[in-house]
């Protein structure tokens, strides 16, 4: 399956922080932008890395 993802990137992008190693972007899309490209937000959701177990467990509420 192909997606086309045109203008999603064409938005306003900031590096919010950054280091020497490191930057984060934030880009500027439209809600509507989102709905049309859920796939490639899944896609890269599926990239990051899995957190690391906790050492401690959570407590109860």
């Amino acid at each position: 399956m192909s997606y086309h993802f045109q203008g999603l990137l064409e938005t306003d992008a900031r590096i919010i922080a950054e280091d020497d190693t490191y930057a984060v972007i934030a880009w500027r899309v439209k809600k509507s932008a989102i709905a049309r490209n859920l796939p490639f937000l899944a896609a890269l959701g599926d990239l990051a890395p899995a957190p690391a177990p906790s050492i401690e467990p959570l407590r109860q509420r």
